[in-house]
């Protein structure tokens, strides 16, 4: 499932030339599988509809791997940014489930 949308990372890197999309698209890929991979780690899924803080974590962590490779020390905002919006979905949904007493093996709002 693609959570990353190139529009909105060349929005967010302020960038609206053609020259780029491949290679964002491509950095999508990564960010999109990172944010899994990190999600995965505290026993979370993206549910369906993808929420918007999964999203905007997905745009921005694309955007951080897009911008590494050519200015590594302004990068570092972009990853903050993913961060944080990855943090505030983890964190909201753990405390959902922290509230009703159950471990969390999923965020699909049917297996509470």
């Amino acid at each position: 499932m693609t959570y990353g949308v190139v529009a909105t990372v060349k929005s967010v890197l302020q960038d609206s030339t053609v020259t780029y999309e491949a290679e964002i698209a491509i950095c999508i890929t990564s960010s999109d599988a990172y944010v899994d991979s990190l999600l995965l780690q505290k026993g979370l899924t993206v549910p369906s509809p993808t929420p918007q803080n999964i999203v905007d974590a997905s745009n921005y962590f694309a955007a951080w791997i897009f911008r590494k490779k050519r200015d590594p020390q302004s990068s570092w905002i972009f990853f903050t940014d993913a961060e944080r919006f990855l943090n505030a979905y983890v964190d909201g949904v753990l405390a959902k489930h922290k509230h009703y007493g159950k471990v969390v093996v999923s965020t699909h709002d049917d297996e509470e």
